[in-house]
């Protein structure tokens, strides 16, 4: 007999300002709590996760998300534990969630059983100045700003560098190829392929997208620029200063219960006989 994992402790967020999102969070916490399982609903507000909601995380075995993608990818990127995250769909097109509402009672059982596979997904770190570092689940954006010229983008890797003419770049994890990079024109990557997307902007060399492996990338640029991470953040980097991106050290981790190299894409329309 299939020995069952370890699932006790659950906690749940939901997309904030969705009276839907937040009506299914009840009525899966009662089911949950009816079923004996320890669970605590984290408040997410448009302010972001106060540090005693954020209390409620330690030592879960599970993290429900009620929401569409921008829910899944703010949790993510704020979860500093590899806690798999299951994604519930209460948005439009979901792309990064799993099950519809009404199919939790049956994927309880089968994560229960060991009937999932967790899909882990390298962060990315961002360093750019003293003691300014975040992490993004999707993607960063560097751009120029406050300047009508194209300024040149110094980007360097471990063993070469190249000067890029352009607008800015988007350097994106395989999930997050969906996103921005997408919008720009790149190719999207397969979630299992363990390497990077670096898409130029308005390239006066009309550079193609770049797939790298994960490794460090150095960007410094002779203008002022903005980091927009995930789509959520945005901060501004003063002119010559490095940017760093690495590998976080805490993946992303996704509950799924199936296998597919297209499902993202079906998902967003592509199938044309869906």
């Amino acid at each position: 007999m299939k020995k069952q994992s370890k699932l006790k402790r659950i906690s749940i967020i939901y997309k904030d300002n969705d009276g839907f999102a937040k009506e299914t969070s009840q009525e899966i916490s009662e089911y949950l709590t009816k079923n004996k399982f320890d669970v605590s609903i984290i408040e997410n507000n448009s302010k972001g996760i106060s540090e005693v909601e954020y209390r409620k995380w330690k030592n879960i075995d599970l993290l429900i998300v009620i929401g569409g993608d921008g829910t899944i990818i703010k949790s993510a990127r704020i979860l500093k534990q590899n806690i798999p995250i299951l994604g519930i769909k209460a948005g439009n097109k979901g792309i990064l969630t799993e099950i519809e509402p009404s199919e939790l009672p049956d994927s309880i059982k089968k994560i229960k059983l060991k009937k999932h596979h967790i899909e882990k997904i390298p962060k990315l770190k961002i360093d750019f100045g003293k003691n300014k570092t975040e992490c993004a689940v999707n993607e960063i954006y560097i751009e120029k700003f406050n300047t009508t010229r194209t300024p040149i983008f110094n980007v360097k890797t471990n063993n070469d560098s190249m000067d890029m003419k352009m607008d800015g770049v988007v350097i994106s994890t395989p999930i997050g190829s969906t996103g921005y990079s997408l919008s720009f024109g790149s190719s999207i990557l397969d979630s299992s392929i363990d390497a990077l997307l670096l898409t130029p902007i308005a390239s006066i060399s009309r550079i193609p997208s770049i797939i790298i492996p994960w490794e460090k990338i150095t960007i410094t640029v002779p203008h002022k620029t903005s980091i927009t991470i995930d789509g959520q953040m945005m901060n501004k980097v003063p002119a010559k200063q490095k940017i760093t991106i690495t590998k976080d050290m805490n993946a992303t981790a996704f509950v799924r219960f199936t296998k597919s190299n297209f499902k993202r894409m079906k998902k967003m329309g592509y199938n044309d006989n869906s």
